[in-house]
């Protein structure tokens, strides 16, 4: 068995005992969309954690956060989660970010990015209603690197890759979307992303989108495609 298939497979391992130590339904929640199972948001973190010489082994309770929201996410744009299940699910994540005693960045950006364009409530309610969401990857994230002087560009980055890929499920090669607009507005989420990495590090940035441009390139748009129908 490769190295990494072995790591991935003990990372499930402990993310299924996370999920069942927070009752939390481990057969519902540690199912992965096409787009998580490429862990493209975890695949970052790890490349920047390396980078600023941290152990990810000391942040597995940040990555499995972020490992339940993106499902979360998931299930949210497919209008796959019940109120309840969403509500108890929420308490759940609280109780968590309390636990790490995050320090909580609450800052719109999903907002900022669609300020430019015109869309309707009913196209809001669709595309751009999951600040959220977002926010709290993004804080989970940037956590390990509070002590860095650009600590709110990790929140950014975070942020505008979370929603950059949410945006997959709407806007993809195979899915062309009727609204021009909402692929102008992932453009503009994938500006913000690359600028935010570009501060962070000046030098190795460029790896990094090279990889990432890689690992979504990877993606079955087919396969997401069904999913989101």
């Amino acid at each position: 068995m490769k190295i990494f298939s072995l790591k991935k497979f003990f990372q499930n391992i402990q993310f299924k005992l996370f999920l069942e130590e927070w009752e939390i339904d481990s057969k519902k929640f540690s199912y992965a969309s096409e787009v998580d199972k490429k862990n493209i948001i975890l695949r970052n973190m790890n490349a920047l954690l390396k980078i600023a010489k941290l152990d990810n082994d000391e942040f597995i309770t940040n990555m499995n956060i972020i490992r339940l929201l993106s499902t979360q996410l998931y299930y949210v744009s497919n209008s796959a989660l019940d109120a309840e299940t969403q509500l108890q699910l929420n308490e759940r994540i609280t109780d968590l970010l309390n636990e790490l005693n995050l320090v909580m960045t609450t800052e719109n950006l999903e907002q900022k990015v669609i300020q430019d364009y015109a869309f309707s409530e009913d196209q809001i309610q669709k595309y751009f209603n999951y600040n959220q969401l977002y926010s709290l990857i993004a804080n989970a994230f940037a956590a390990p690197f509070i002590q860095e002087e650009n600590y709110y560009l990790y929140y950014e980055y975070a942020y505008y890759l979370s929603m950059y890929l949410n945006l997959h499920y709407f806007s993809n090669v195979q899915n062309i979307n009727p609204d021009f607009n909402v692929f102008l507005a992932k453009l503009s989420t994938q500006t913000n992303m690359v600028s935010a990495i570009q501060t962070i590090n000046p030098v190795k940035f460029n790896d990094l989108i090279i990889k990432n441009n890689k690992w979504i390139g990877a993606i079955r748009f087919k396969k997401m495609n069904k999913e989101n129908q």
